[in-house]
């Protein structure tokens, strides 16, 4: 996943060019970003997505699923629990507090949600 234009897009690395990875996104295109602008999903892409258009359609489903799931999603809870600890907590933190295990949808649409949410 990556921001563009303060949009979440999924990808898959499709490999590394210099300094950069080469990524190509549910839009169809391919991007080349440098690793500190990607947040790693915890999954892989599923092996029958072989073809260009399996990838979009897979990546197209994740981002509607996690995006329907963020908006279930109450950071202002979430944000009680670990404002206290006064320290930085990584994504996967984040899920496993707030789901117990760190689920691939769950993990897309906290970060979806967290994206969108201009205060916690």
């Amino acid at each position: 996943m990556y921001e563009q234009e303060n949009s979440p897009l999924l990808a898959v690395i499709r490999g590394s060019r210099k300094n950069k990875l080469i990524l190509f996104n549910e839009r169809g295109r391919e991007v080349e970003l440098s690793a500190n602008r990607i947040h790693r999903l915890p999954d892989a892409l599923p092996a029958s997505c072989t073809r260009d258009e399996d990838v979009i359609k897979h990546l197209e489903a994740l981002h509607e699923k996690a995006a329907a799931a963020a908006n279930d999603i109450n950071l202002e809870e979430l944000w009680t629990v670990v404002v206290e600890e006064n320290r930085s907590f990584t994504q996967k933190e984040l899920v496993e507090l707030y789901n117990g295990d760190d689920e691939l949808i769950i993990h897309t649409a906290l970060r979806i949600a967290i994206i969108h949410d201009p205060i916690f």
